[in-house]
Parts: structure tokens; sequence; C-alpha cells
């Protein structure tokens, strides 16, 4: 399956759960044969050896049941994720990943999942299993790194990662949350403390040393002169303009579309 068939199957899986309030089993098993089945794949394979009872075909079946049951709840009704294609994707390779480490461990140690439950988001904080710290990570610093590359103006790249990076690090319960944090935090300062604070955060997370030749070029960027100042002097109050609220999420939905639409780099990292 291309990237674009499976843009096009996403698309419209979304759009039959919204009209029929149900999942359309033939789009949901041509994802899943197209893009995910190589997911359980790269999970599967390099402890295939310690799986005496299941199979790559058994692990299958049982990720399947697992993401049909539950990604409606979990993911497409859960306000806390945004709902596009390559944030799909990335949720389910949590999801493989932590399917097949519960399948190296006695269950019975084990508390739930957190990505099986609906009310809480994927969260830096709620994480004991350094297993599942890795799995996290690598899932951050896929987002952040395309974020980071698009072509976007460096305040709409910045207020992204400045809105999302809090949730993932425990400062905001959501993204709505994050919007009024967000706005609390910078709204009366610069977009040199907007930058200041997200590389607090990039630091925080531990991200900063993957991301680190991108945001030195977006400090480079609002170190230049423009109309006879820095783009870092200017004032978040003048680019956020009368409904700082309603800018943010604007710029916020805008690169999550670039995200999407410049999907082949997002769904090759988490296919590997």
């Amino acid at each position: 399956m291309t990237d674009q068939q499976y843009i096009e199957c996403y698309t419209e899986l979304v759009g039959t759960l919204t009209a029929k309030h149900e999942l359309d089993d033939e789009l949901f098993y041509r994802i899943f044969e197209g893009k995910i089945k190589a997911i359980v794949r790269n999970a599967y394979m390099p402890a295939a050896k310690n799986f005496s009872s299941f199979d790559f075909e058994d692990v299958c079946q049982d990720v399947f049941i697992k993401l049909w049951t539950k990604c409606v709840g979990a993911y497409f009704m859960n306000d806390k994720y945004e709902k596009d294609p390559a944030w799909f994707l990335g949720w389910c390779k949590i999801v493989v990943k932590n399917h097949v480490t519960s399948l190296l461990r006695d269950r019975s140690n084990f508390a739930q999942d957190p990505i099986d439950d609906p009310d809480r988001p994927v969260n830096v904080s709620v994480y004991s299993d350094p297993s599942k710290d890795i799995m996290l990570r690598e899932l951050l610093v896929s987002m952040c790194s395309s974020v980071i590359s698009l072509s976007s103006k460096a305040e709409m790249k910045l207020t992204w990662l400045g809105v999302y990076l809090p949730v993932y690090c425990g400062d905001a319960a959501d993204k709505i949350e994050a919007n009024h944090f967000f706005v609390e935090k910078y709204l009366d300062g610069t977009l040199y403390d907007l930058l200041l604070g997200v590389e607090k955060y990039l630091s925080d997370a531990g991200l900063s040393d993957d991301v680190a030749h991108g945001m030195s070029e977006i400090a480079e960027e609002l170190d230049r002169e423009s109309g006879g100042a820095r783009r870092r002097d200017a004032a978040m109050k003048d680019l956020l303009g009368d409904d700082p609220l309603g800018k943010i999420s604007d710029w916020v939905y805008k690169i999550n579309k670039k995200l999407s639409e410049s999907l082949s780099p997002e769904v090759m990292q988490w296919n590997t």
C-alpha cells in the first residue's frame, strides 16, 4: 500500500466512523494489511526466537483484534490525540510494541498498558517501564524532528512544540489545557521566550541532541533582522492577535495538516 492509498483509506475510515459510528471492517483490514502488519513484523522478528508458542501470524491476529476493539475508544474518540494518518500509525506502533513486550514477560506482574486506557494520553511522566519510555521517545523524536524540518514559519513550529511538549512532559493533561497553559506562559513574552521554553522542554524530555540541528536553524532564523528588528524580539501578543487561543489552534492544525501531507518520511520512520 502506498502512502497516498493509505491516506485515502484512513480518510474514508474516519468518514465512515463519523457517519455510522462504527468501523468499516474492509477498510480497517486493508490498512492493517497494507501498513500495520509491517509494524508488527518489525516488532516481532528481532525477538522471534523467544516465542516458543507464538508465531508471526498468531501475533498479527492478536494485534488485529486488539486494535479493532480498542482504537475507537482509545484513539478515534479520544480528544487527547490528533486525528490524522501519521498520528494513527504512530499510535498503532506503540500498541504493537506494548503487545510484543507483554508477551516477553509475566503479565500478572504488570498493570494494564497505559495505551489501552482511553482516558489517559501518552504521557512521559506516567511510565515506569523503561521499555515503554523507549517506545514513547521514538515517537517523540519522530514527530518533533518532522515538525522542526517543515517549511512553516518558526513561530508556528515553536507553537506546535510549545503546546504538545507540556502534554508529553506532564504539565498539561491534554491539548485544550495545553493551549491555555501556552497563553499563560508565553503571551506576555517574545518569540525568543517561546524558543527558550521549547528548548527547556526538549531538554527535560531528553530530546535536545536528537533535534539540535533543526533547533539551531530555527534560532538562526530568529536572529535575522526583519523590518529593522530581529524576529526573536517579536511580541507574542502581536503574533497571536486578538484571539490567541484561536490562532494557536489554527497554527497547530496547519502543522498537523502538513505532517499528514508529507506522510512518507513519518511512515517510513515508524515502519523501520
